[in-house]
């Protein structure tokens, strides 16, 4: 009889894990960064010692994004030296984008061995709360919230990426919405709530790209994703869904817009109303940072202008702020598909899962998952993910999960077609099936 596997949290693996997590959005001391991170490798060294005839998936099978994401790195590292103005800024964070490759493929290993990616969405819900009590308590020591220098950021140094962590918090609270085991029976109401709360965090950032971004995920997951199944009913929720939707949007606009450090900024980008979005956009630094990008690609179509350049060749000296502009400008044509095909392969292979499944419960979280990469790429619309632990901790995740699930499907599947009632090996041989 097989024993019963020890819970998650005994799991000392696990735990450097879910630290690691931690870490990413509340560490800003490098060092202790990197002695989690060390800790990760040595635990995947030790369970890949004692735990090689239970791993899910061969070691020789590798999710085709993981490679993809290693080539660029590579594709980066070749042609940068050749092509970069400032050899140091390019060593500097190729260095970066290297020790991030090497946890990416750290977090897929520990997640094939045990594949429990709650521990890393619990890590970031967990990130999500700290940071809100921080920046709760940190309301009263701002004096005049309609200035734009007097914006919340928690623990973090910017604004910005306060707004991230809550609105990442909240996307992975609805991934955790069926997970019994988080917060008991008041599980929902609390996570509800947390939801509502990160909203709120989000509008006293004064983030703008957050709060919008933020706005489009409450949308998509109330409309589209908390919704099962067909019929009447669902299209009742979905409608029910819209009027909520609106009328969180219609109280909390008034709240947002006075008084505000987001709606003195929402005043700087349309020039006190004189300006539409559309033409307050054109007129952000922005906007020139696209189109200097986009210069920056036509001139140097196939290596770009080697990683980190960017702020080199700018006029300002800042970094893009754009996730599609700063691979394009800096790695080319090649380096860009190889780069972004981590995020296309993922919602094909979560959108190729959800046709194969059956379970209404594993189908919402699948439709959570797809929502999860589609918010992390709208932020990349307004910064570049290059360097961002937070995000490249999610994607390493969705793909150990969606790869393993997609093989637990296909097998499942070849086993029905063969025989009902004769096990098949190919089940035998995958070991440990995934939690979810």
């Amino acid at each position: 009889m097989r024993q019963k596997e020890t819970a998650w949290w005994l799991q000392w693996d696990r735990i450097v894990l879910f630290l690691f997590v931690i870490g990413t959005g509340l560490l800003s001391a490098l060092n202790a960064q990197r002695i989690l991170g060390i800790l990760m490798v040595l635990a995947l060294g030790l369970l890949m010692i004692t735990r090689t005839r239970q791993q899910t998936i061969s070691v020789k099978n590798v999710p085709p994004e993981l490679i993809c994401y290693s080539l660029w790195v590579i594709w980066a590292g070749i042609t940068g030296p050749f092509v970069a103005a400032n050899n140091e800024i390019f060593w500097l964070d190729y260095r970066v984008i290297v020790q991030m490759c090497v946890m990416i493929w750290t977090i897929y290993g520990l997640l094939r061995f045990k594949l429990t990616p709650q521990v890393v969405f619990v890590g970031v819900l967990c990130v999500g709360v700290i940071q809100m009590v921080a920046a709760v308590a940190g309301i009263s020591q701002v004096g005049d919230l309609t200035q734009a220098n007097e914006r919340v950021m928690g623990l973090t140094t910017n604004s910005n990426f306060l707004g991230f962590l809550v609105t990442i918090g909240a996307v992975s609270a609805t991934v955790l919405w069926h997970e019994h085991f988080v917060f008991g029976g008041l599980r929902k109401l609390f996570l509800f709530s947390f939801i509502l709360s990160c909203g709120y965090i989000s509008a006293i950032s004064a983030s703008r790209k957050s709060l919008i971004i933020f706005s489009v995920f409450f949308t998509i997951w109330c409309v589209l994703v908390l919704p099962r199944g067909r019929g009447i009913k669902v299209f009742a929720s979905r409608i029910f869904a819209v009027i909520l939707v609106a009328t969180v949007v219609y109280v909390s606009i008034p709240l947002v817009m006075e008084k505000t450090a987001f709606g003195t900024r929402w005043n700087e980008l349309t020039k006190e109303g004189r300006y539409g979005v559309g033409e307050g956009v054109r007129e952000n630094i922005r906007f020139e940072m696209y189109m200097a990008g986009l210069q920056m690609f036509a001139n140097h179509p196939i290596t770009g202008v080697g990683l980190g350049q960017f702020k080199v060749h700018f006029q300002t000296g800042a970094y893009s702020h754009s996730d599609i502009i700063e691979p394009l400008s800096t790695t080319g044509a090649l380096g860009f598909i190889l780069y972004e095909s981590f995020y296309i392969i993922l919602l094909i292979r979560l959108r190729r899962i959800f046709l194969l499944l059956r379970d209404p419960t594993e189908q919402y979280r699948v439709k959570a998952l797809m929502m999860l990469v589609v918010v992390i790429l709208l932020f990349g619309l307004g910064g570049p993910h290059i360097t961002a632990q937070p995000v490249f901790v999610l994607l390493a995740t969705l793909s150990a999960y969606s790869w393993t699930k997609l093989h637990e499907l296909r097998a499942e599947a070849s086993a029905a077609i063969g025989s009902l009632h004769r096990p098949n090996p190919r089940i035998a041989r995958l070991g440990l099936r995934s939690s979810w």
